[in-house]
């Protein structure tokens, strides 16, 4: 068993006030955030925003440099093709080449989510991809899903604003 404490940078009021931005972000904020991080000493990222169409090149490039500045980087995404390929900054070759992968992100199963699946659409599930990046080793391969070991209700784990991590 192993315990994942994670921060979660929430979009809300107090960031768009802060940065003065309409979502989606410019892809350079993203990047000094994930730069933040790493600077904190974060043990992994798990991403949580969807990166499949290209911005501008200025602002994709500053993403993805920060990204490849940082080990244990997993990126979401639920647009996954048949053989379990996605289109994150452009395709597999792009995040292998900087060392980040990309995990779906889609939990079927409705409104309450008690399990996460091992593979959805035959890519590993951002649980399972955050878990092997956390840890630094593979999970035992499986199918179907597993119960999701809840640590506490809502306000268990800090949530703090965007703006305030990046600050």
């Amino acid at each position: 068993s192993m315990s994942i404490t994670s921060h979660h940078p929430a979009r809300d009021d107090v960031t768009f006030g802060d940065l003065g931005l309409q979502w989606p972000f410019p892809r350079s904020v993203h990047g000094r955030l994930i730069d933040r991080l790493r600077r904190d000493g974060a043990r992994a990222i798990v991403y949580d925003v969807q990166f499949t169409e290209p911005s501008t090149a200025k602002q994709d490039n500053a993403l993805i440099e920060a990204v490849a500045r940082t080990p244990h980087v997993v990126l979401a995404t639920t647009e996954v093709d048949e053989h379990g390929h996605t289109n994150v900054f452009g395709g597999e070759s792009v995040l292998r080449r900087i060392g980040a992968r990309a995990a779906d992100a889609e939990f079927p199963g409705g409104d309450v989510i008690r399990r996460f699946p091992y593979q959805v659409q035959g890519l590993e599930s951002i649980a399972v991809a955050g878990a092997e990046a956390y840890s630094g080793r593979p999970l035992p391969r499986r199918s179907g899903s597993a119960w999701i070991d809840y640590a506490g209700p809502p306000g268990t784990f800090p949530t703090y604003s965007f703006s305030r991590a990046l600050a």
